[in-house]
């Protein structure tokens, strides 16, 4: 009572009333999707980057129904995987990186294993978030394939949600995802972007989110932002493909404080 009270006055001035716990839920792109999409009719989930699986078991609790398939290509990472999976058997370890095409590859291990990339660290990049974490310790041969190789060997017809945190790798990975977006097999993209140079040879975070919206993708909002003073450096972008943003906005204005991106409950 007290607080529906302290809201509508607030609302009179013109001020906003949430409490923390809801900002953190209001810029968790996972609490987001389960409000959009609901939680039982996401069967199918890419996870590529899973790193060590926690964002994969995290979509089997938000999304109970759908099997979740973990690109890690990196061993010791694999093997932290495989143990979650254990607690949460729809998480499927594929042992393989993301990119734009099947073959072999080095991947190279840097003092932080979380930035491991295809990409060489770029460590006179003044723009970087990562700073010496990105120094190369050692290099490991992996496997890479693109996303349509994987999906036609896999007889997979359909992708609810498309999520890549591949160290970027990203734009790669969506170019080997062409004849998949052309299908439209794909409904949402769940992408990384880095705003700063953080590896040579790293396109920039326009050519990204041009690629996708070439393919018939509408950014709905950027998460869990990540900035070095005062500059925006990193975020998650989330897409819905051009066929679901009139339902999607739809159940937006039902979930979300009227101008605002902040969750209503």
């Amino acid at each position: 009572m007290l607080k529906s009270l302290l809201k509508r006055f607030s609302a009179k001035l013109g001020y906003e009333v949430s409490s923390l716990t809801q900002k953190m839920k209001s810029n968790d792109p996972l609490e987001i999707l389960q409000r959009l999409l609901g939680s039982e009719s996401v069967r199918v989930i890419i996870d590529g980057g899973a790193s060590i699986g926690d964002t994969s078991a995290a979509f089997c609790k938000f999304f109970p129904n759908a099997t979740v398939h973990a690109f890690e290509p990196y061993p010791p990472f694999q093997e932290r995987i495989r143990t979650k999976s254990l607690r949460s058997p729809a998480i499927r370890l594929v042992p393989l990186a993301l990119a734009d095409k099947t073959a072999d590859s080095l991947m190279r291990v840097n003092e932080s294993e979380g930035t491991n990339s295809l990409l060489k660290g770029d460590l006179e990049g003044k723009g970087s978030i990562y700073g010496d974490l990105l120094k190369e310790k050692g290099t490991v041969s992996v496997k890479t394939t693109s996303l349509d190789d994987w999906l036609d060997h896999m007889k997979i017809a359909q992708v609810d949600i498309l999520k890549l945190d591949i160290q970027g790798l990203e734009l790669k990975a969506i170019r080997g995802a062409a004849e998949s977006f052309g299908k439209k097999k794909i409904l949402v993209i769940l992408c990384e972007i880095m705003f700063r140079k953080c590896y040579k040879e790293q396109p920039s975070w326009t050519e990204l989110v041009n690629e996708i919206g070439r393919h018939g993708y509408t950014l709905y909002n950027f998460f869990d932002h990540q900035y070095a003073n005062g500059q925006l450096r990193q975020a998650d972008g989330m897409f819905f493909h051009d066929s679901m943003v009139e339902s999607i906005l739809g159940k937006g204005e039902r979930h979300f404080h009227s101008f605002s991106k902040i969750l209503i409950d």
